[in-house]
């Protein structure tokens, strides 16, 4: 049994006032050790949000932080497991009956469970997993079945596979096939979190990126390489809890945005579901010749298509890892980091973190508020969008590779981003008054 303390009268962060909106510093653990980057939040039944930190190759364990009150108040940060290598990934998530998971991406993937989030039991699997090389795990729960837990990850780098658990994440079994896009292990392929539809739980999509052609002049900068050639969207998706999966190509940027070069400019895609099963996805891209990158919705139709994408972003030119939410159908909340510099690349750049919402998603032309999260310079320098492979190539990866968001049973927005300028913070933030 993992120990870890999340709860009791020992509470964390400092809350910082913020315009209608509570932006909260998330304490790390009082014994030193802590992740702050990439930064996750689940939202729980009775107010629980769950938040988790892995700064990857920091030799640092995966840092979680737990609130029972809709964030008004956070614990410390602690640590759920152990890791020979500290964290290369994390993820927390909370299912509709209460329980607690976890996961830490050390030399394998070890996944945590909990009733309350203080006594962790260590999940067990078959073969070969631990020793395919995993990359990015994320894990999902059912919310009908809340005794099955997935837990998604990319295999020796390459195709997208799942573990499944009918034991509250006690024993998993697997793996099961899941991606299959042209050219995805040549890319490197990762996914998004994988969506519940809430109208059928045994109906889940999960989002990936490919390879394509028209990405290949954009992923070379001045510099050198600054991005994967990343220029096709798929659809992975199950009918049956994840026992078998399809895929389908959603998007490719040539015929999307009429050019004959651009490129996804991050990893890992921003996607929801609403309760009428509509999907969201927010993509940042750069197109042709352009060194500018800017954000991009597009969401499912009735009929099983997709719509044209449609311009997010407005007034800097740099935008990239977006992360979204939804309350209700058509209620859109995007988060990113953004900068006034031409290129994300630059080692000039400064960065903020940045907010926009719309009830308006599901509109042919949505008009999108904006504002700036706090007024601290979250980086300062290029974002690498490449992952380890850019950091082994020179990019500035101080972030990593994505923020997080998600909504309460209120609507609320609860936005989770990394700072690593002047002092390494993990914040979030909402808006007041609570939930």
């Amino acid at each position: 049994m993992a120990g870890a303390e999340a709860g009791g009268t020992s509470l964390g962060g400092r809350s910082l006032g913020d315009a209608g909106w509570r932006v909260t510093v998330l304490d790390a653990p009082a014994h030193g050790g802590s992740s702050y980057s990439e930064p996750g939040i689940a939202r729980g039944p009775d107010g629980v949000l769950i938040a988790n930190a892995c700064t990857a190759n920091a030799g640092g364990p995966s840092t979680f932080w737990l609130s029972r009150d809709n964030g008004r108040s956070w614990s410390t940060g602690f640590p759920v497991g152990t890791s020979a290598i500290g964290c290369g990934d994390s993820d927390a998530v909370v299912g509709s009956d209460g329980w607690f998971y976890s996961l830490t991406l050390g030399t394998g993937v070890s996944v945590y469970s909990s009733r309350d989030a203080r006594q962790w039991r260590e999940a067990t699997f078959p073969p070969p997993h631990g020793t395919d090389q995993p990359d990015r795990p994320w894990l999902v729960t059912l919310p009908q079945h809340p005794a099955t837990v997935l837990m998604l990850n990319s295999e020796v780098g390459g195709n997208v596979v799942a573990w499944r658990s009918t034991d509250h994440a006690k024993t998993f079994t697997g793996p099961i096939p899941v991606t299959g896009g042209v050219n995805g292990e040549a890319a490197l392929m990762l996914g998004s979190r994988p969506l519940v539809d809430p109208r059928n739980g045994n109906k889940l999509h999960m989002f990936y990126e490919t390879l394509g052609a028209a990405g290949l002049g954009q992923a070379v900068g001045s510099a050198g390489p600054s991005q994967f050639p990343l220029s096709q969207l798929w659809e992975a998706a199950s009918s049956d809890g994840g026992r078998s999966w399809t895929n389908a190509e959603v998007l490719d940027v040539t015929t999307a945005f009429g050019v004959e070069s651009g490129s996804i400019g991050h990893l890992l895609p921003a996607t929801a579901i609403d309760r009428n099963g509509t999907g969201y996805v927010v993509l940042s891209v750069r197109l042709g010749r352009h060194t500018a990158t800017h954000l991009y919705l597009l969401h499912s139709t009735a009929a099983g298509g997709w719509t044209r994408p449609v311009r997010i972003d407005h007034g800097v030119p740099s935008n990239v890892f977006p992360a979204i939410a939804v309350s209700r159908p058509g209620h859109l909340f995007v988060s990113w980091y953004a900068s006034e510099s031409a290129d994300f690349d630059a080692a000039d750049a400064r960065w903020f973190e940045s907010f926009a919402s719309t009830t308006e998603a599901l509109s042919a032309q949505p008009t999108f508020r904006q504002r700036r999260l706090g007024d601290a310079i979250v980086h300062v320098g290029g974002i690498d969008s490449m992952g380890n492979v850019g950091s082994e190539l020179g990019e500035n990866w101080g972030l990593r590779d994505f923020q997080s968001m998600v909504a309460d049973r209120c609507g609320h927005p609860h936005v989770t981003w990394a700072r690593d300028y002047q002092g390494a913070r993990t914040y979030t933030a909402t808006t007041t008054p609570y939930c």
